[in-house]
């Protein structure tokens, strides 16, 4: 039977993102006023709905991303969709509002 909500993708908690952070591909897939009232620093913004219209004039499928957003509900169901495309994807769970460390921008 097929399930639609098989995971097939790694994540890892939010706040193990500090050591990620000017080494990793981070993409924050908010809205960009979203992005702009704070996000990770070295994170590069691509809007969902932009990113799933065309993910491969966006990401490279040799290199690996790590995925956020808000809560990590958004971020999660792209990492499914991405990862079932061949993308190689982690996403942060808890999202920016469970984010407890000191590299957000603004």
């Amino acid at each position: 039977m097929f399930n639609l909500f098989t995971k097939s993708f790694d994540s890892i908690s939010i706040n193990e993102v500090d050591s990620l952070i000017g080494h990793k591909n981070i993409i924050d897939v908010r809205e960009a006023y979203e992005y702009q009232g704070g996000h990770l620093k070295g994170s590069r913004n691509i809007p969902m709905n932009i990113l799933m219209m065309d993910p491969d004039n966006f990401l490279n499928k040799e290199d690996e991303f790590y995925l956020l957003c808000h809560s990590g509900g958004r971020s999660g169901s792209v990492a499914r969709v991405l990862s079932s495309k061949g993308f190689k994807v982690i996403n942060l769970n808890g999202g920016i509002m469970s984010y407890s460390g000191n590299n957000v921008e603004y």
